[in-house]
């Protein structure tokens, strides 16, 4: 199915740019079709394209559409039997969101002291995080005896779910940012709505549904839309002015400067270095995929499609491990530095695009199924063995530019 959508989204990509309007047109039909859930009309139109003796290309197209058109009709089974038999490809983090750095981690050396080499991941976080609560608790009384706390669960709040430097200094950042214009607007909407009770709580309410609808997106519009909830909490108090305001947000920057600070200083996990293990790493899932599919070409053996779908999905896992590990370097780096980042992540997408290429064309009852094109089955071999070799020279540790 991943192949298929693979080939359905390529080709309408490139209907647009060089097909003509009616072959761009039936395309469009078939995709269509498919966004709405209506497999008869796909495969209709799917084979009256196929009918009409088109390109490669479309060919494989109408092909692939309509097999992901009959998976869709033909798929008669329960939600509960798929829940039965379904295994997921990715763990999920205990707040329900899927791992990000912190499933690379692990594997990371800190930088620091050789005693702190073989820390546990938790250990590292739980000293690092104590460490800038009680600091940030400390530098927090000295601007406000009874708002402090807020410095303490900044820096609280900026550890969880975060590992690498990179990770903590985006989200420290996202959330002095967020703080700092929600209690900007803050103000003149306390203004406007007064202090009745039940306004107070209905655009409190508001402010949560649409923050955490929109944490997806940035991090910023949660902590936005909380710091606009909290001011109207106090204010319906009769605690919330322009002092309370700027409290608020130097206790807020105190926190956020405290928790980057010990990341940075304190058995600090480098981003940079996670990101080269998880490249490496994504390289050597690629590697052992492409040496099992070498060996069934090379001793036309028949090809054991549930161990090779067991590789092509770690493949797929390492490639958003990496996305999400580099995700701060799109924070931190602009300009020319940003955009071979992002040329660098559509790189490996490429990758495991065609790894799923390669799992799906090998023949089910094996090579031997070639016939007898010796020839072409040796050039299968030596190309796909020399894949590997070029992604073995390209592990090798390179400078962190």
């Amino acid at each position: 199915m991943h192949t298929a959508v693979d080939t359905v989204v390529r080709t309408a990509c490139d209907a647009a740019d060089r097909l003509d309007d009616l072959r761009a047109h039936a395309v469009h039909g078939i995709v269509s079709a498919l966004a709405r859930h209506d497999s008869d009309l796909a495969i209709t139109r799917s084979n009256q394209l196929l009918d009409g003796r088109e390109s490669v290309d479309l060919a494989r197209f109408a092909t692939d559409a309509i097999a992901l058109a009959t998976l869709r009709r033909d798929d008669l089974t329960s939600d509960e039997h798929l829940l039965v038999e379904f295994v997921p490809a990715a763990s999920m983090a205990p707040d329900g969101s899927l791992g990000g750095s912190a499933s690379i981690a692990p594997m990371v050396r800190p930088r620091g002291g050789p005693r702190t080499a073989s820390w546990h991941l938790a250990t590292r976080q739980a000293v690092q995080a104590s460490l800038a609560v009680a600091i940030a608790a400390a530098a927090g009384l000295l601007l406000s005896v009874e708002h402090y706390t807020w410095a303490a669960l900044t820096a609280f709040i900026i550890f969880l779910g975060t590992s690498t430097r990179g990770d903590i200094a985006a989200k420290a950042i996202y959330r002095a940012i967020g703080t700092l214009t929600g209690m900007v607007l803050a103000i003149p909407i306390v203004l406007a709505t007064g202090a009745h009770p039940i306004v107070v709580i209905g655009i409190a309410l508001l402010c949560c549904a649409v923050g955490y609808y929109l944490m997806s997106v940035s991090y910023v519009y949660l902590m936005l839309c909380t710091s606009l909830a909290v001011s109207e909490m106090y204010n319906i108090m009769g605690q919330f002015n322009s002092a309370f305001a700027a409290i608020r947000i130097a206790e807020v920057l105190v926190g956020s400067i405290v928790a980057v600070l010990v990341a940075t200083l304190v058995v600090p996990i480098s981003t940079t270095d996670a990101i080269t293990h998880a490249r490496q790493q994504l390289f050597r899932s690629i590697r052992e995929l492409l040496n099992t599919a070498a060996g069934h070409i090379h001793e036309q053996r028949p090809v054991d499609h549930h161990e090779m779908l067991r590789m092509g999905k770690l493949v797929e896992e390492h490639t958003r491990q990496l996305s999400v590990v580099a995700a701060p370097l799109r924070v931190f780096r602009r300009g020319r530095s940003a955009i071979d980042i992002r040329v660098a992540l559509r790189k490996y997408d490429e990758y495991c695009i065609h790894t799923r290429r390669v799992v799906s064309s090998l023949p089910e009852h094996g090579v031997g199924a070639l016939g007898e094109c010796a020839d072409l089955r040796c050039r299968l071999h030596e190309s796909l063995e020399a894949l590997s070799e070029k992604l073995s020279i390209e592990m090798k540790p390179k400078k962190a530019s």
